[in-house]
This record gives structure tokens, sequence and C-alpha cells, in this order.
């Protein structure tokens, strides 16, 4: 199953991003005699992603507008055609289709990869736009410096001063040049989690870390493409942070710049329900929990999951639940083993019979919620014909049979829990 996952991967391509032609040769008052120097110098086409802009003058700048005075703008960039990208997805949904015919969720999550990958390439934005950043002057240097506040994605890159006076007064001209921001290709992209379990409405930090080619690592938040198998399930907000949103299983997968990762499993499972402070096990599938005479027992505690379920949901007070727990774990013991067991489980079912005694005398059950306590197990428990025919078994077993009850004071002894402390809390 695991490696018919993994295939998945294969089948969901990413788009070649391509920059447009731009000249970068194209600048003004770059020469003025009042600029000592630039970084990054015009037609620079090595530029490093985490670079600053620098502007170094041989004369102090009047300090007015110098804020609002660098601009940094991106200058864009070119994606295939949509009629390839769209020949390549139905070359991939094709593929989904021949891969996994016998297997339709398979098929279904490999047809969904496919189409996020497309919705993706023919909506990434890369137009040019405004880098956001924040300007200082450093006058004792009197260098006039630009921060970006993110790293620069690779590309072309125009820096534009205006409004820019020395001291004294006197004018500099608007300056306007361009640079290269260059691409150390991507080798690979990685999830550092394989595998992540949920429950309802829990959240984790999802982390993404890019491998290029001389070998360096950046772990990465934006500009991601998250791929999910089944949006219904999870959702990932723009800082990389999922949600798990209802319980099932997804494949998770990233794509940037070209590259798509292995895919993670994710597996949601439902927010325990929790009852009086008894924490319920899930609800089990009833085709499955009918299959077989013992049915699902989840927390292994001897108590089918669907009757320990109705028992804390229909019981409001502890002690009540407790003797019912009992009383069921009895009756799974009789299912296990009706004609085998017969001798002992009467044994048991007389000492529960005290203890009901001592629940009459304590006021905790009354003569009428004993009875429906019968109908309760009988009802829940025995609810199919192989179980109600193993009880049926049971009772034949004891047919015939001489089973004195013995005596009992009528005390908390009997029972297989602490009544007098539970009571202590109030019924």
């Amino acid at each position: 199953m695991q490696k018919l996952l993994t295939t998945i991967l294969l089948l969901c391509l990413s788009t070649i991003m391509v920059a447009k032609e731009i000249d970068i040769t194209k600048s003004k008052g770059t020469n003025q005699e009042v600029i000592t120097s630039l970084s990054p110098e015009p037609m620079d086409d090595t530029v490093k992603r985490g670079a600053n802009i620098k502007i170094t003058f041989d004369k102090k700048l009047k300090a007015k507008h110098l804020k609002k005075s660098i601009k940094l703008k991106y200058l864009g960039c070119q994606q295939e055609k949509e009629s390839k990208l769209k020949q390549r997805r139905d070359k991939n949904l094709k593929r989904c289709n021949g891969k996994f015919k016998n297997n339709k969720n398979l098929k279904k999550s490999c047809k969904q990869c496919v189409r996020e990958i497309f919705k993706c390439q023919t909506q990434r934005k890369c137009k040019s736009k405004n880098i956001k950043g924040k300007t200082n002057y450093l006058k004792k240097r009197d260098i006039l410096k630009f921060n970006p506040h993110n790293r620069l994605r690779p590309g072309y890159y125009q820096v534009t001063t205006k409004g820019l006076k020395t001291e004294d007064n006197k004018k500099i001209k608007n300056i306007m040049y361009r640079f290269e921001v260059s691409k150390n290709t991507i080798e690979s992209i990685t999830l550092l989690q394989d595998e992540i379990n949920l429950k309802e409405q829990e959240s984790i930090k999802l982390t993404l870390q890019t491998t290029y080619k001389d070998g360096t690592t950046e772990d990465i938040t934006k500009d991601i493409n998250w791929i999910i198998g089944d949006a219904t399930l999870v959702s990932i907000d723009p800082d990389g942070n999922l949600k798990a949103l209802k319980a099932g299983e997804t494949l998770v997968q990233a794509e940037y710049h070209g590259k798509v990762s292995k895919e993670m499993k994710v597996t949601i499972t439902k927010k325990a329900e929790v009852i009086n402070g008894y924490v319920l096990p899930p609800e089990p599938d009833e085709a499955l929990n009918n299959s077989t005479m013992l049915g699902i027992d989840s927390n292994d505690n001897g108590v089918r999951d669907d009757v320990e379920r109705k028992i804390i949901k229909t019981y409001q007070t502890k002690v009540k639940i407790e003797y019912m727990l009992i009383d069921a774990k009895i009756t799974q013991e009789i299912l296990n083993n009706p004609i085998g067991n017969a001798d002992e489980m009467q044994k048991k079912n007389n000492r529960h019979s005290h203890c009901l005694s001592y629940l009459r005398f304590k006021k905790v059950l009354t003569g009428s919620e004993s009875i429906a306590t019968i109908d309760f197990t009988e009802n829940n428990v025995f609810n199919t014909k192989a179980r109600a025919r193993a009880y049926s078994d049971y009772n034949q077993a004891l047919s015939g049979g001489v089973y004195g009850i013995t005596r009992s004071k009528i005390n908390s002894d009997a029972c297989d829990f602490d009544v007098d402390e539970l009571l202590g809390g109030g019924k």
C-alpha cells in the first residue's frame, strides 16, 4: 500500500519558470560625482538572495524625506504557455487512471494532486511588484540603506531614488539601475515530517527545506504551494500551519519553484469524547463490530466499545456507570466461552447481585432501575442472533444445576469498585 502511495509523487509534475527578457543595462543618474559607490553594482548578475541596497555618498544628506527616498522593485517573471501545461496535466490524469485503476481512493488522490499543481501553475503571480523593506540613513558613514523584509527571490530588480538633497540643499538627480539575483538552482525540497498524526482541530507547523546544487540548505515558509489530496480534511495557511479539520487520511505535498516534495501522510482521528470524566472509545463500524462474537474493544478494558459508549451516555452518575461496566464485562466473558466457563460466570453474577443489593440499600439504584439495567444489557450486549444464541447456550449449560446464593453482608465489599469513594463526591 505504501509503495503505491509513493508513486503518486511521480505523477505530479510542476512548471518550469522562465525569466522575462529584461534589459539589465538600463540605468540613469549612477555616475554623479556625489555618489561614492552602489551596492549591488549596476548590471551585477551574481547578487545573493540576502542582499540589501547601499548607496554611499561623499556628502551628508538632508534628513527630510529620506525614509521614502529609495525603492526596490521586482521586475517579474514568465510562465510556460497554458496550452502546454494543459497537455501535461491531461497526460498525467490519464496516467492516474491507468496506474490506480483498481484503487478508487488512490486514483482520486492522484488526480487531485495533478489538478492542484496545474491550478498553481496557471495562477502563479509573476507580475512585477514593489519590495517591502526599511530605509535607514547611516549619517556617520553617509550611507543610504534599504533592507528588504524578506530574502530576494531569483530574478531582476530595479533600484530607484528620488527627492534626495545634500545638507547644503543641493539636489541629487534621481538614480535608477538594475541588477540580477542569481539563482542557486534548487536540487530538491524536503518536508521534514514524514508522517503526521493529529486529532480533530489540532495544528502543527510544517517545515520545508530546500537543498541547492552547491550543497547548502535553507528552511522556507513563504511562496509554497501546498498540494492536499482531500482539502476537506486539512487546511494549511500561508505560514505553513496545518490544521486538522475532521477525521480521515490524506496526502500532502509541497511545490516550490518547480520542485515537488515526497508526499506526507496525514492521519486525523476524532477528538476524544469525555463525559463525566470518562474518555469514550471511538464509535466502531457497526458491520465490523457485529461481524464477530466479541466485537471491537479498542481500549482493551473487557467491554465492547459500542456498549461502553452507550453506558457512559445513558447513566448519569459514576456509581451507576461503574456498576454497568462491570455488568457488561461479565456478559462479555460469557460470550467468549458461554459453555466452558458457565459455573465461574454464575459465581461472578452472584457476587454482582450482592453489589446490586448494596446499591439499593444506599438508594443509588431503585427496584425499577434494577429491572431497567437487565433490559439494557439484553438489548445492547446480546444485539445479534449469534450473541443471543451464545447467551442461550450459557443458560442451557446452567440448566439442571443447583446454585445457592451465598449470604453476604450489605456492604461495598461485593462491588469491584470503590462505591463509598464515588459516593463521597455525590451520587
